[in-house]
């Protein structure tokens, strides 16, 4: 980038989860090759995922000005920044910290820009505790997709503060991954999977803890439910359980791990292993409705959502697009599964269908233009 295209500008960023953190990492990393100053706070979750982008980030309890005045002398002295840019990933009956620092922006007079990364909960995400009143609004929201942007226009989002720029987490899965694919071939043999056998993927999510059993299922049924599945096959695959970073062993049955163990090999991992090698290890992703499905789709992974015994049916975005099948039976997901494993022809037939699915790069771009161009106006 040449000198004159370089700006100055003081750039607030915050993120508590893990999806929020990935989706705002490379946007903080453009603004920064562009010559922004960025004080990036974090809480929870998001610190490690910062490190693992190589970024430095400061610790932030909520907010407010008493938590965030320090925090800003410390970085600019007596000067302010010029926009707040987080993520829109936190419900409210979990964490309120992205709400009160949209809410302490518009006191200050600074412009905000929240960035989702996730198609669900649209409304909760702006909203009170246990309410979509949509009490706390960002200036500007960047969206993924027009799927996105039709569903939050439907739960009342002002049409003016929406604008569709990609899913920043995305624009790498359309790069090389090489040193990924080597990382993942060294974490299955290291895991004693190098044996000839499929290698499965199970990604958690913390449904269980935070929600109870509001969809109908949690990480714990679902995997129970894949367990057998796979103990019936005559040849058992291997299973890699990818815990949520909100997730604790835990939250699961042990017990029917171990006796899953007994027939194949099943390793329980978590953030020491980030997701993308742990997914390109796979030959087969199964999940619920996390965000790492879609990532899975775009890395060219057959992917698999199980919902068995789902009360709501649209919190998975590729089923909602009907890129992978709705899947609520366990009687339907052992068929699926036992094909997708024997069957090459099926297989082929699953990969084409998830290729409606698609990312246009440059997502983090976009959202950097949208970042500057609101400090023009």
């Amino acid at each position: 980038m040449n000198q004159e295209s370089r700006i100055t500008c003081r750039v607030l960023a915050f993120a508590r989860e893990s999806g929020g953190a990935q989706a705002i990492a490379p946007v903080i990393k453009e603004l920064q090759n562009r010559g922004a100053s960025i004080l990036v706070l974090a809480k929870d979750v998001a610190e490690k995922i910062f490190m693992q982008h190589g970024l430095s980030s400061l610790y932030l309890e909520d907010g407010e000005s008493c938590f965030i005045d320090p925090l800003l002398s410390q970085q600019w002295g007596l000067q302010s920044p010029d926009i707040v840019l987080t993520s829109a990933a936190s419900l409210p009956e979990l964490d309120m910290t992205e709400k009160n620092l949209w809410r302490w922006a518009l006191h200050q007079g600074i412009p905000s820009v929240a960035v989702l990364d996730q198609w669900q909960n649209y409304a909760r995400r702006f909203s009170s505790c246990l309410t979509s009143d949509m009490a706390f609004l960002p200036e500007m929201c960047c969206v993924m997709d027009k799927f996105a942007c039709s569903g939050m226009l439907a739960e009342s989002f002002p049409p003016e503060r929406l604008v569709i720029t990609g899913q920043p987490a995305f624009d790498i899965l359309c790069g090389t991954m090489t040193a990924e694919a080597e990382s993942a071939v060294e974490l299955k043999r290291n895991m004693g999977m190098d044996n000839g056998r499929p290698t499965l993927v199970f990604i958690g999510e913390a449904i269980g803890r935070h929600l109870g059993g509001a969809y109908g299922y949690d990480e714990s049924a679902i995997l129970n439910h894949l367990l057998d599945i796979l103990k019936e096959m005559e040849e058992s695959p291997n299973l890699i359980i990818k815990k949520h970073p909100q997730n604790v062993d835990e939250d699961f049955d042990l017990d029917a791990v171990k006796r899953a163990s007994e027939r194949m090999v099943v390793k329980i991992v978590g953030m020491e292993h980030p997701s993308k090698p742990v997914v390109l290890s796979a030959d087969i992703v199964v999940g619920m409705s996390s965000v790492l499905l879609v990532e899975s789709i775009l890395l060219g992974k057959i992917t698999v959502s199980l919902e068995i015994g789902a009360k709501v049916f649209n919190k998975c975005f590729p089923v909602h697009i009907g890129s992978i099948p709705l899947i609520v039976t366990k009687e339907k997901a052992r068929s699926e599964l036992r094909d997708l494993i024997l069957k090459p022809e099926k297989r082929a037939e699953w990969l084409a269908a998830q290729s409606q699915l698609a990312h246009l790069p440059g997502a983090a771009q976009r959202v950097a233009d949208v970042v500057l161009r609101m400090l023009q106006h």
